[in-house]
C-alpha cells in the first residue's frame, strides 16, 4: 500500500476554479447528519441549467425498458486516504473490506460490482484532511486516475462553507466521491454517493428544502418530478422524521392534501444512515443503464510503473560495486523502490542507496568482513532479517533493521564489536541535538590500551565488563551503562556519565 507525504502548496491560484468546478449542477451532495443545525438547505448543487434537468429526465425515462442482464461488470474504484502527517484518521484493510462488502450487497442485483484498482492509496497530509475546495483541487490533479471511480476519505469534507458526509457528480461530471471518514464508515453513505454517480437523485428531489417536492403521494406525477422514478414513493426529505426502528414519523401532506408514505430504507434518502440498505427496482435499473451508457469507460487498466512501491524493482545478490541512486534528500521526485525477496548476498562488494530510493530486503544481508551496505542523502534501507557485514547509516540517509524503527534508536540500537584495535568514539552532535543515538555491544568490551570516547547525544549500553588498560570516557552529556563490571586503569567523566 502507498503512503505519501506532501509538502506546502500555495493555494491561492487555484480557489477560484476549485469554486467552479464544484459549484455546478454536476455534483449532489449528502449533509452530515451530526450537525445539520449548522446546514443551509442545498440540492442539485447550485446552478441547475434546463439542460442538466433535461439530462436527467431522459436517463430516466430510458431506464424504465431497460433490462439488466446477467453478466456482472465490474467497476473499478481507486481509494485515496487522505490521513494527518502521523497517520491519524487512518482506515485499516478491515474496515475498508467491510464497507466494500456492503456495497457490493446493496448493488448485487444492478449487475455491477465493485472493485478496488490497484492498491489503496493513503496521502499523510494533515494540511489536505478538511477537503476543503483548495484541498480538492490539489488531491484531484495529483492522484486522480482516469477511467475509475476515484474516490477520496478525508477527515472532513467542506463544501460551501459546510460540513457534509460527502458528495458526488452526476453522470457528465468527473469521475470523483469525496466522503467524510466517519461517513465512510457508516454503511450507507458511501453507497448513496455512488448512487449519485449513477444518476439518481434524492428520493426527496432536486431540492433539500423540507416537504418542497411536487410529487403526489399517489404516484400520478412521479415519472416527472421528485426523484423521477416511478416505483419510489413520494418524500417530504426524511431528515429529523426516522425514529430509531427505521420507522417515518412526519405528517407532512402533499399537494392534494395526502399524506406521504415514504421509505426510510431507500438509500437515496435522508433517512437515519443505519435505516437505509434498498435500491427499487426503478433504481436498480437506472444504475445499470447509466453504467453501460454513460460509464461504459470505467475500466482497471492502470499499471503501476515499474519502481513504484507496488511494483518494485528487484535486485540481485552483487557481482560488483553498486549504486542505486535518484536525486537527494532535496530533490522532489518520486520515491523509487528496489526489492530483494529473501537474502541479499553483497558477497565482497559495496551496495549503496542514494536519495530518493528505498530498499527492503525480506530475509538477510551476508557478506565478506569486506563488504558493506549504505544509506546516503535521504535513501532508506529496511531489512527484516539480519545483517551478517559491515554497515552503516551514512549522512542523511537512515537503515532501519526493523522496517519502521530507525537504525541507532532504543529499540533498534547499533551493535558495536566488543575488541578494539585503535582509539575508537562515537559521537553525535552535542547537549542541544534533538535525538539520542544508541549503540549496544552484547558482551565483554576489550578495550586493551586503546581509549574509547562517547561524545553528544549518545548512549552506549554495555551488557558485559569492560577490561583493558585503555580509558572509558564519556564528555558534553555522553552517557555510558556498564551492567557488568568495569576493570579498567581509568575511566573519565567530562560533562558525561558512566555508571
Amino acid at each position: 500500500m502507498k503512503t505519501k507525504n506532501l509538502t506546502s502548496v500555495k493555494k491561492t491560484k487555484i480557489i477560484l476554479l476549485s469554486v467552479l468546478l464544484l459549484f455546478s449542477c454536476n455534483n449532489d451532495i449528502e449533509l452530515n447528519q451530526n450537525i445539520l443545525q449548522k446546514q443551509s438547505n442545498t440540492g442539485c448543487g447550485f446552478d441547475c441549467t434546463y439542460s442538466d434537468i433535461k439530462l436527467l429526465k431522459q436517463t430516466t425515462y430510458l431506464s424504465k425498458n431497460h433490462t439488466i442482464t446477467k453478466n456482472i461488470t465490474q467497476v473499478p474504484i481507486s481509494l485515496n486516504v487522505i490521513r494527518t502527517d502521523s497517520g491519524g484518521n487512518n482506515l485499516s484493510n478491515s474496515q475498508i473490506e467491510e464497507q466494500l462488502n456492503i456495497l457490493n450487497q446493496n448493488y448485487q442485483n444492478s449487475g455491477i460490482e465493485f472493485f478496488i484498482c490497484s492498491s489503496v492509496n493513503y496521502v499523510n497530509s494533515t494540511e489536505l484532511t478538511t477537503a476543503n475546495g483548495t484541498d480538492r483541487y490539489i488531491l484531484t490533479n495529483t492522484y486522480n486516475k482516469e477511467n475509475v471511480i476515484n474516490i477520496y476519505v478525508t477527515g472532513e469534507v467542506i463544501l460551501n462553507q459546510s460540513s457534509v458526509c460527502g458528495f458526488a457528480y452526476y453522470p457528465g461530471g468527473p469521475e470523483v466521491v469525496f466522503l467524510s471518514n466517519f461517513c465512510f464508515r457508516n454503511g450507507s453513505t458511501l453507497s448513496h454517493e455512488l448512487g449519485h454517480f449513477f444518476g439518481l437523485i434524492h428520493t426527496h428531489g432536486p431540492t433539500n428544502s423540507p416537504n418542497s417536492t411536487s410529487e403526489l403521494a399517489d404516484g400520478s406525477n412521479s415519472d416527472t418530478t421528485g426523484d423521477l422514478i416511478q416505483d419510489t414513493p413520494s418524500d417530504p426529505k426524511l431528515t429529523g422524521y426516522i425514529d430509531n426502528y427505521c420507522n417515518y414519523t412526519g405528517d407532512f401532506l402533499d399537494d392534494s392534501g395526502q399524506p406521504h408514505n415514504p421509505d426510510p430504507n431507500n438509500i437515496m434518502s435522508y433517512s437515519k444512515k443505519e435505516c437505509r440498505n434498498v435500491f427499487s427496482q426503478g433504481q436498480l435499473n437506472m444504475i445499470s443503464y447509466i453504467m453501460l451508457n454513460y460509464r461504459s469507460n470505467l475500466t482497471c487498466d492502470y499499471a503501476e510503473p515499474d519502481g513504484s512501491e507496488d511494483n518494485p524493482f528487484i535486485i540481485d545478490d552483487l557481482d560488483r560495486h553498486r549504486v542505486y541512486k535518484n536525486g537527494d534528500e532535496f530533490t522532489n521526485n518520486p520515491t523509487v523502490y528496489y526489492k530483494k525477496n529473501g537474502d541479499l548476498n553483497l558477497n565482497s562488494f559495496k551496495l549503496r542507496m542514494r536519495g530518493q530510493v528505498q530498499l527492503t530486503v525480506t530475509g538477510d544481508v551476508n557478506g565478506t568482513t569486506t563488504a558493506k551496505i549504505a544509506s546516503q542523502r535521504g535513501a532508506d534501507i529496511c531489512v527484516l532479517g539480519d545483517i551478517n557485514t559491515m554497515s552503516g547509516a551514512w549522512r542523511t540517509g537512515t537503515f532501519n533493521v526493523d522496517c519502521g524503527t530507525p537504525r541507532g534508536a532504543i529499540d533498534n540500537p547499533i551493535i558495536i564489536r566488543p575488541n578494539f584495535s585503535k582509539n575508537r568514539s562515537l559521537s553525535n552532535g552535542d547537549c542541544e541535538t534533538t535525538e539520542t543515538k544508541y549503540y549496544l555491544i552484547l558482551e565483554d568490551v576489550n578495550l586493551n590500551e586503546f581509549n574509547y570516547t562517547i561524545r553528544g547525544k549518545v548512549n552506549l549500553t554495555i551488557l558485559g565488563d569492560v577490561n583493558g588498560s585503555g580509558t572509558l570516557i564519556a564528555k558534553k552529556c555522553g552517557s555510558i551503562t556498564v551492567n557488568g563490571s568495569i576493570n579498567v586503569q581509568t575511566s573519565e567523566q567530562s560533562g558525561g556519565s558512566i555508571d
